[in-house]
């Protein structure tokens, strides 16, 4: 049927009475099997030595970033994450690896984040790359922000075998972004004021609304005296005034 195989042959020459090669006698065996065996575990050694070598060169990249890195299965169940995110997190492998990507530390104390977090995996498991500011949480409960990219890992055809999820931490910058805004806030909301009552009214709003706390007043501080007089307080809904004069 035009298929090949593999014989392993033997064979000597038999002398007639003259001293001359008379016969030859021998015995053939197929080895296609054994041949086939020797291919394929060769083919497998070159296919372990070129994984093994990969594999190193992954993890050199993977760890020596300078980025987070987190790679995970299509459900977000996490594979493998750097030191760089466990330790910018102050996370412990084993509370990472296993888990859904959306269902970790970072963004579990929100549950509006987490499913965010949620979306944009499924998303990118669809075979899209998406990319996003969003808040994160660090283990000691503090929030920080990132610069986060989810991208689907494809393989030679096109399948989408994993979701890499990369980012930095911007908390600095987004910081002062937010800084700046509020002072243009602030100056433009004042800007055409010429009341006092009216600037402070403006300047403690939106500072008690950027800092999301419940008081913001104006004080005139009397060393001399010791004491302060509260002139302006913004008190967020249901918090009491506390305009009056106080001991220092």
């Amino acid at each position: 049927d035009g298929r090949e195989r593999w014989i392993l042959a033997r064979g000597r020459i038999l002398p007639g009475v003259d001293g001359r090669p008379a016969r030859l006698v021998g015995t053939t065996m197929d080895i296609s099997g054994r041949k086939q065996a020797e291919v394929s575990a060769r083919a497998s050694a070159q296919e372990a030595l070129a994984a093994a070598e990969a594999n190193a060169k992954f993890r050199t990249f993977f760890e020596q970033g300078t980025h987070y890195a987190c790679l995970m299965a299509l459900d977000g169940a996490v594979i493998e994450i750097n030191r760089i995110a466990l330790d910018a997190g102050g996370y412990r492998r084993d509370e990472i690896v296993g888990r859904r990507f959306w269902e970790c530390g970072w963004w579990s104390p929100s549950p509006e984040l987490a499913a965010e977090i949620e979306r944009l995996a499924l998303r990118a498991a669809r075979g899209e790359t998406v990319r996003r500011e969003l808040p994160y949480y660090i283990a000691d409960g503090s929030r920080r922000y990132s610069d986060i990219v989810l991208a689907p890992v494809t393989g030679a055809d096109g399948t989408v075998l994993f979701i890499a999820a990369t980012g930095g931490d911007i908390t600095e910058r987004r910081q002062v972004e937010e800084r700046l805004r509020l002072l243009d806030a602030i100056g433009e909301a004042t800007r055409l004021a010429h009341e006092p009552v009216t600037i402070m009214a403006q300047a403690t709003r939106l500072l008690g609304q950027q800092m999301d706390v419940t008081r913001v007043a104006y004080a005139d501080l009397e060393p001399d005296n010791d004491r302060f007089t509260i002139r302006h307080v913004w008190t967020a809904p249901g918090a009491a005034s506390t305009v009056g004069v106080y001991s220092l």
